[in-house]
């Protein structure tokens, strides 16, 4: 098959059977212990790279099509014959760079709504866990109408900001179930102050213990054992239950969840069938429950 390759401001084509790979050094972050590795989209430059190759060969495949037809099969094609083809490709895009954007424009277009198809799908798949798992605490009404799955990290600084959104959602909707999925990202102090949640939660105490960590300007082991302590927990049993192998089975499960929805970074909320990465204002998330409770209703009406 053909394709085009972009190098230094030529455009080169290529004929036969091949692969041309390309080496790119991308960020990624990596965590002790049971962490996974949450990888970062790929860079805007990249992806870029691979965009305008793409759109290229888009722009060009019936020009190259009739090079084919014309010469034969891409093994009897002559040298002459391909540098005057890419000759002619270099020639019209120079004249004409402006196509390049617009065929990019489409590229963009195709894999946004792409991507939109396949979250919907990872979300459905994934439904029950999200929903329904027994080791995510659950706030607000347990039996509201619309349910909110938030994903966080106790030292993300987004998430604390965010908080008090959340509270403000719950307070002025009395029938929003919110369920927390603890994703500790951040490192080992991550890791402790979600395994501590967790092991609140077994002593019936998460919510007050979830509100202080996310105020506690400093996230360590001091200041995770000083909450607990201020707040009456049976100390022993907070411990026994912050190193039981089960609270960490529990974290590595979010994770992969996380991880098969396309979320790598906090917070991350999903509502119905959205999935909303990064923070949100009251209004925005009480916009999102309305419009779900209106898709739900809408529903009831038309059975």
């Amino acid at each position: 098959m053909p394709f085009i390759s972009l190098m230094n401001r030529e455009v080169i084509y290529f004929f036969g059977i091949g692969t041309v790979r390309r080496r790119c050094l991308v960020p990624m972050a990596t965590h002790k212990k049971a962490d996974l590795m949450i990888h970062s989209s790929l860079h805007p430059s990249i992806r870029n790279c691979r965009r305008i190759r793409a759109a290229m060969a888009l722009l060009l495949s019936g020009t190259l099509a009739c090079g084919e037809a014309a010469a034969g099969t891409a093994a009897d094609e002559s040298t002459t014959h391909r540098a005057a083809t890419a000759q002619v490709v270099r020639a019209y895009l120079l004249e004409h760079p402006e196509v390049i954007r617009e065929a990019l424009g489409v590229l963009q277009q195709r894999e946004a709504a792409a991507e939109a198809t396949a979250k919907k799908q990872a979300l459905a798949t994934h439904r029950n866990e999200l929903l329904t798992e027994p080791s995510s605490p659950v706030l607000g009404n347990p039996s509201g109408d619309v349910t909110v799955v938030e994903f966080f990290d106790y030292r993300c600084g987004y998430c604390k900001r965010v908080s008090p959104a959340v509270a403000s959602l719950l307070a002025a909707d009395a029938n929003v179930k919110l369920v927390l999925k603890e994703l500790p990202i951040l490192g080992p102090d991550s890791w402790l102050a979600a395994k501590s949640a967790l092991a609140a939660h077994k002593q019936g105490r998460y919510a007050a213990f979830h509100k202080g960590l996310l105020e506690t300007p400093t996230i360590d082991a001091t200041a995770i054992d000083a909450l607990a302590a201020s707040q009456g927990l049976d100390l022993d049993k907070f411990k026994a239950d912050r190193d039981d192998p089960a609270t960490t089975a529990a974290l590595e499960k979010n994770q992969h969840l996380a991880g098969a929805l396309g979320i790598n970074g906090t917070p991350a909320f999903v509502i119905g069938d959205r999935l909303v990465p990064g923070s949100a204002n009251a209004a925005t998330l009480g916009e999102l429950v309305a419009a779900v409770r209106a898709g739900h209703q809408a529903a009831s009406a038309s059975k």
